[in-house]
């Protein structure tokens, strides 16, 4: 069988990564945090990326991106720059959602929890999240939410919890108070992510559509995390 390679692009967040992977497994991966230099490094981190592994554009066969939510510019950068790729080269473009690739590392990483929790800062007291059980399922969809002592309260009391991502600083407070939470602040939104998500999107030739697709920004431009 032909390799399927794909190149995966993250800057929903500060750390912008590229990884390119064949067959559903990680060749190399290059990341910089730089704040709001996303638009001047993607595409120098994509070209030294490829090169470093002789290979070329025309030897990949899908980009996939983190398609949030999460930075608004970030984001914006990020589609602009797969949506050239694609169509310059010819090739699908997948989607991979950010907070569902963020809990699906997590999950192989610690397969020992009822619930996974990412979150990602949306400002004030303010998160991105959704909730997912160890099987992938997702148990609540994304969507913002203004964090307090009631949040997430309707997972039973018992179950294992972990919660995850920059977001989830803020519930430290609250969650210290639940015996069977836990929290780890420093997952951070990585390309690395997006490859055995995208690989299975890729087989199963689940495709965005290029001239219509657009990140999930969750909020309008005027109050959103930029």
């Amino acid at each position: 069988m032909n390799n399927i390679y794909i190149l995966s692009i993250e800057t929903s967040a500060d750390l912008c990564s590229v990884a390119l992977s064949a067959n559903g497994e990680e060749i190399a991966i290059s990341n910089f945090k730089e704040t709001k230099s996303h638009a001047q490094k993607i595409l120098i981190l994509i070209e030294q990326l490829i090169n470093g592994v002789n290979l070329k554009l025309s030897n990949l066969n899908a980009i996939a991106i983190s398609s949030g939510p999460g930075s608004y510019t970030g984001l914006r950068i990020g589609y602009a720059v797969i949506k050239g790729l694609c169509l310059a080269l010819d090739i699908p473009l997948i989607e991979v959602n950010t907070l569902y690739a963020m809990a699906s590392a997590v999950i192989l990483k610690f397969p020992n929890y009822d619930y996974y929790i990412p979150m990602l800062d949306a400002r004030r007291m303010e998160i991105y999240s959704m909730v997912v059980n160890l099987n992938g399922k997702i148990i609540e969809d994304q969507k913002p939410v203004i964090l307090d002592h009631h949040s997430f309260n309707y997972l039973d009391e018992s179950s294992t919890v972990i919660a995850f991502g920059s977001g989830s600083t803020k519930f430290c407070p609250i969650s210290n108070k639940r015996p069977n939470w836990c929290t780890l602040p420093n997952v951070t939104p990585d390309a690395d992510y997006l490859i055995k998500l995208s690989y299975s999107k890729y087989l199963k030739n689940d495709f965005g559509y290029i001239n219509s697709c657009e990140p999930i920004y969750l909020k309008s431009f005027s109050s959103h995390l930029s």
